[in-house]
């Protein structure tokens, strides 16, 4: 009898020093998580990532870096038995901040955006933004792997003005302060869930200027939008009197070229405003003719 107390108690004892408990995660099994994307390595360079337990808390949080990527696309992680959520955000850089991803974080307090929302401040553009959600189960003492596909969570539009040589003239510069392109009623944020929220904004990307083509250039990404919605593209003649010359409503443009936005399909929309004896007109066409296709 005294021999089975001692076996007992020393099975529990290495039970115990082999079990995945507390803060101490050494003797957790491996969990895998492989990131997925057509060409990755040239469509994202960097990716952050949050893990949730049930009860909605953040128990961990990377950002894994180009060079990381590079030598493993994807992360190695150790976890206590039980069931996750993951939320991972591709190329968020510059024109994103990402709340609630931290250890000891809050789901519900979870949220992309971008640094001059709700600011006053102008926004541009925001990054190429590409988002992945995972609920995954990791089993006890047992090593796992999971595939974590990322969706677009961005929309790109290039947008051209073409044939102001026949207001302005080849002479003025863009300090002369030419047309310029603003984007309204645009979201500026993302939920946990890539839903949108918070207010709509407006958008002023930086145009590139030629004058020796009387031409302006710009490209820009914004976050994803429904077929039906309010968006408009103004072009706006930046002189004193800041006259709108043109406005575009985008859900009637779309509709008119039989394009329909797609969950998981990742689009560039061309838009060309042309001055043209006397008048605007709006085509969907690139400088240089080249057609409209979703990039994947």
């Amino acid at each position: 009898m005294k021999l089975l107390k001692k076996i007992s108690s020393f099975f529990l004892l290495t039970c115990l020093l082999n079990s995945c408990i507390g803060d101490d995660l050494s003797s957790c099994a491996h969990t895998m998580l492989y990131f997925e994307y057509p060409d990755f390595p040239t469509r994202i360079e960097q990716v952050h990532i949050g893990i949730y337990n049930q009860e909605g808390v953040s128990v961990y949080y990377n950002l894994i870096n180009k060079a990381s990527l590079q030598q493993f696309q994807g992360v190695a992680v150790r976890l206590p038995e039980g069931e996750y959520t993951s939320i991972c955000w591709g190329n968020a850089f510059e024109e994103t901040n990402l709340l609630g991803l931290k250890t000891g974080a809050q789901l519900d307090d979870h949220i992309l955006r971008h640094p001059a929302s709700d600011t006053g401040e102008s926004i541009c553009t925001n990054d190429s933004i590409f988002y992945n959600q995972h609920t995954f189960v990791v089993p006890h003492s047992r090593d796992s792997e999971e595939y974590l596909p990322f969706v677009p969570a961005h929309i790109t539009f290039l947008v051209y003005i073409q044939g102001m040589e026949q207001i302005y003239g080849n002479t003025r510069t863009p300090a002369d302060e030419l047309p310029y392109i603003r984007f309204n009623n645009l979201y500026t944020e993302y939920d946990w869930q890539m839903i949108t929220c918070g207010y709509q904004q407006s958008y002023y990307p930086r145009m590139e200027y030629q004058p020796e083509l009387g031409m302006a250039q710009t490209k820009l990404h914004v976050l994803r939008f429904e077929d039906e919605n309010k968006i408009e593209v103004d072009l706006v003649d930046n002189t004193t009197s800041n006259q709108t010359l043109y406005t575009l409503n985008l859900q009637e443009f779309l509709t008119y070229h039989a394009i329909s936005i797609e969950h998981g399909k990742e689009y560039t929309i061309p838009i060309t405003f042309v001055f043209e004896d006397g008048n605007i007109r709006v085509i969907m066409d690139t400088w240089g003719n080249v057609p409209l296709e979703p990039e994947i």
